[in-house]
């Protein structure tokens, strides 16, 4: 999975949601059971839940996950800091963090594109690069000068007979260390969709040759605004329409044209891609259409983690129109894990699938 994470000024605005846990880490002395609710908060805050949410179940079950902040955290700490001589030995935040997905400089650049297994520990590399100007094409015959190395980059999947107690602490370590930076960073700048999108194209082409035939990637783009550049951002993503990828876009903002812009996006491709709101917004569209239905928190983090049931029907899998009963019979053992459980509902109902 890879996250687009806007991190532009526009996301410190106020009117973002997100959802409080009472009986989450209570603090000592401080008894459990206190109230669940939603309360306001930044844009930021409400997308910095959802990162690290899919962080730590990235964490949990060993899958790479990269977090691509689409403006550099480091740049305004930098401008503020030009005057002090120490500011190269002060921390400096990554622009791209990841879960079992690592950038390691101790390695050759020629190793990239290849895979090896050392020590019991399958490793896989890929050379990174981004290109640095928006408006530039794909073009294989391209000038190298117009792209920038990333870095060589590392999976970690731990050892194939589940054995290896290490690898649980490096993908804690990445957790932890996704932590630190997300807390760490303060939105600012701009909206630069369009070259990420180029150095994720790059990437899933890199590592296309480790997916399994039915296998994609999730390409997660969370942001609350619009490309700098529509017309290079559209033909990027019409590139993006080759390779097996699967695209969710994750919206933090009310604001009319962003929404219309992303909700006509898949007009213009042939790939799946999934449009989300907030979570209220979400949970509120889907009981005007299906009452019957609790659309619960873990549902919303579940479409973000770009998750597709055997519901593939667009309109249907997010529940935003009238659900019939054939394809409630797809819904509920999806939801109860429960293979027999709509045996009794259609013999009640007197209907035949």
């Amino acid at each position: 999975r890879i996250w687009m994470v806007d991190n532009s000024g526009s996301m410190s605005m106020g009117d973002g949601r997100r959802f409080l846990d009472g009986n989450k880490n209570v603090s000592a002395g401080r008894k459990a059971g206190r109230v669940s609710q939603m309360v306001n908060c930044t844009r930021w805050e409400e997308l910095r839940d959802s990162v690290m949410f899919h962080a730590e179940l990235g964490s949990d079950l060993g899958a790479p996950t990269m977090f691509r902040l689409l403006n550099n955290p480091n740049t305004a700490l930098q401008a503020q800091n030009d005057h002090d001589s120490s500011y190269e030995d002060t921390y400096i935040l990554p622009q791209i963090v990841g879960i079992c997905v690592r950038r390691n400089d101790a390695l050759d650049q020629k190793i990239s594109n290849t895979g090896r297994k050392e020590g019991g520990i399958l490793t896989r590399f890929f050379g990174q690069v981004k290109q640095s100007n928006d408006d530039h094409g794909m073009d294989d015959d391209e000038d190298e000068n117009t792209f920038e190395w990333e870095g060589l980059w590392e999976m970690d999947f731990g050892a194939l007979d589940d054995t290896d107690l290490e690898w649980v602490d490096r993908a804690r370590q990445d957790f932890e260390h996704v932590a630190s930076v997300m807390h760490e960073v303060e939105p600012r700048y701009t909206t630069p969709l369009t070259r990420h999108i180029w150095a994720i194209y790059d990437q899933v082409k890199a590592i296309k040759k480790f997916l399994r035939p039915s296998q994609k990637v999730a390409i997660v783009i969370a942001t609350d605004g619009l490309p700098n550049e529509h017309v290079s951002f559209l033909n990027a993503m019409r590139m993006m329409q080759k390779l097996p990828v699967y695209i969710v876009v994750r919206l933090c903002t009310d604001d009319d044209a962003a929404m219309h812009f992303w909700k006509t996006l898949d007009l213009d491709l042939n790939v799946p891609v999934e449009i989300l709101d907030d979570f209220e917004s979400e949970a509120h569209q889907v009981y005007s259409m299906n009452p019957w239905i609790t659309y619960s928190l873990p549902l919303q983090r579940i479409r973000e983690w770009g998750y597709r049931s055997e519901v593939s029907d667009k309109k249907y899998s997010s529940c935003t129109c009238p659900l019939s009963l054939r394809y409630v019979s797809y819904f509920c053992p999806l939801q109860f894990n429960a293979l027999n459980c709509m045996g009794p509902i259609i013999c009640v109902l007197g209907n035949t699938i």
